[in-house]
């Protein structure tokens, strides 16, 4: 809400103070960023543990998976979902070891976008390669001829199927609410 405001140039004194707050707040979070890509599971293991150690980081988040992997369109299929399946277990063996959250963000495939909006399990469309290495996997999908969206729990230890909560996306600020 207070970007629109101040594109608008229509933020009241009592919006700047609030603005102003959280500016300060985010200049005092500890948010620390590593841009390497390809990274190998020892180095990857390092690095998180410096980031733990040095920093106490709290949760990890790496965007994207695809650089992580290196994204080799060269390799025969087998060979690539091997190499996904060893950074999923690394990554997850490392979660595991610093008793942190580590979330892996990841681009989708246009025909597995399309699924979304089916009434079939997206899990059916991720490789079992993926699925066998992770604890729980979440979407959001949104028709961008709308500003409804969904946000999807497509595997998670504590239910059985897929969950669908409706958000509603205001697009002036980039946020996704309840509906």
């Amino acid at each position: 809400q207070y970007i629109k405001k101040i594109r608008e140039r229509e933020l009241k004194d009592s919006d700047r103070e609030q603005v102003n707050t959280n500016l300060y707040n985010l200049t005092k979070a500890e948010i620390y960023v590593d841009d390497s890509s390809q990274l190998k599971g020892e180095e990857l293991k390092k690095r998180c543990c410096l980031m733990r150690k040095k920093y106490g980081v709290d949760i990890i988040f790496i965007d994207s998976f695809e650089l992580l992997c290196g994204g080799n369109t060269y390799l025969p299929t087998s060979m690539e979902e091997e190499m996904e399946a060893a950074i999923l277990k690394d990554i997850k063996s490392v979660s595991v070891e610093l008793d942190i959250p580590i979330v892996v963000l990841s681009h989708i495939s246009n025909s597995a976008k399309m699924k979304l909006g089916s009434s079939e399990p997206i899990t059916n469309h991720v490789a079992n390669h993926i699925l066998e290495n992770i604890d729980s996997m979440y979407f959001i999908w949104r028709d961008y001829r709308s500003d409804i969206a969904k946000f999807i729990i497509a595997k998670h230890k504590n239910i059985t199927e897929k969950q669908e909560i409706e958000l509603k996306f205001i697009e002036s600020i980039d946020k996704f609410v309840d509906k």
